[in-house]
């Protein structure tokens, strides 16, 4: 070897940065997902269902109260398992947002698991603030206990998609940022696909909104959905009349004080649970929601009809 044979100069600082911070976000882009080992509650086993039953969550945001396999029976089912710091959940974010545009007014039901890795995810208000920050509607489960990912993500991974048909059985689910491509076709199918099962529910569908009732064994749970361009008001309350109830239950806040100026919105559905006296199948909800494209306001009455 000849002792005066040049090395190759090194590479700038600047330019060996670039190219590590490049390779970086290649591998970050092609990895599956986020990986976990959990321990936490071993009452609830790894994924042991593949049907979708409830969600045993610690909270929920957007406007939505629990929400059980039984009410979603009869609707496609997207669930996405993530988390607010994860890089990869950032990345199908807009995905998950032109899917819920465009799939929802055709039935599907969209959840959000919210699964925290890092100490500061655990914290509500922090979800709450990036919901509203990013414009996330969709209702999301708070999971802080792990309880939702034991029961259903068996890829151990965020973020995850988990597709259900008509009848709550599990037809796709996959971990990583390239899955969305088998979760969408996923949700076509589903979508098209018929049910030869009878309806859990019945849905009434008036001016800006869609009402869906659910009967339990002593209650009727009912959501109302803002149907796209519209805005419910969350008060003054709406107002639910259950045949045999015998009077109008609020659902939503009266106005106090210095607020009885101010017209309040629901980021998303609203949902209220009114008891069963007698047989009471059915009703009538008087509901307020806003044109966001005109800014006129109606206030209408719909009936409905809970199996």
């Amino acid at each position: 070897m000849n002792p005066l044979r040049k090395w190759p100069r090194p590479l700038p600082a600047l330019a060996a940065v670039t190219l590590i911070v490049a390779a970086l976000a290649v591998v970050a882009r092609y990895l599956p997902a986020r990986l976990l080992a959990v321990t936490s509650d071993p009452s609830y086993p790894l994924a042991s269902s593949d049907t979708l039953g409830d969600f045993p969550a610690d909270a929920w945001l957007n406007g939505a109260g629990p929400i059980t396999g039984a009410d979603l029976r009869g609707s496609p089912v997207l669930v996405e398992f993530w988390t607010y710091l994860c890089y990869n959940c950032k990345n199908v974010e807009p995905w998950m947002k032109r899917t819920h545009a465009r799939y929802a007014p055709q039935g599907l039901a969209v959840i959000g698991v919210h699964t925290p890795e890092f100490s500061q995810e655990r914290e509500i208000d922090n979800v709450k603030h990036y919901l509203e920050k990013n414009g996330i509607t969709w209702p999301v489960a708070i999971d802080n206990g792990f309880r939702v990912w034991r029961r259903y993500n068996s890829t151990n991974a965020w973020p995850a998609f988990l597709v259900y048909n008509r009848s709550g059985e599990l037809v796709y689910r996959a971990a990583g940022e390239n899955a969305v491509t088998g979760a969408e076709a996923a949700i076509r199918r589903v979508l098209e696909e018929k049910t030869n099962q009878q309806p859990a529910a019945s849905s009434g569908t008036s001016d800006g909104i869609r009402v869906r009732a659910m009967r339990r064994t002593d209650s009727v749970a009912i959501t109302l959905t803002p149907l796209p361009g519209f805005k419910l008001v969350e008060s003054p309350p709406n107002e639910i009349w259950l045949d045999g109830a015998g009077e109008f239950v609020p659902i939503g806040k009266p106005f106090t004080g210095a607020e009885a100026a101010e017209v309040n919105y629901y980021a998303g559905p609203a949902s209220v649970t009114v008891p069963l006296r007698g047989r009471a199948p059915q009703g009538r909800v008087r509901y307020r929601v806003c044109d966001e494209r005109t800014g006129v306001c109606l206030q209408r009455e719909v009936a409905f009809r809970a199996q």
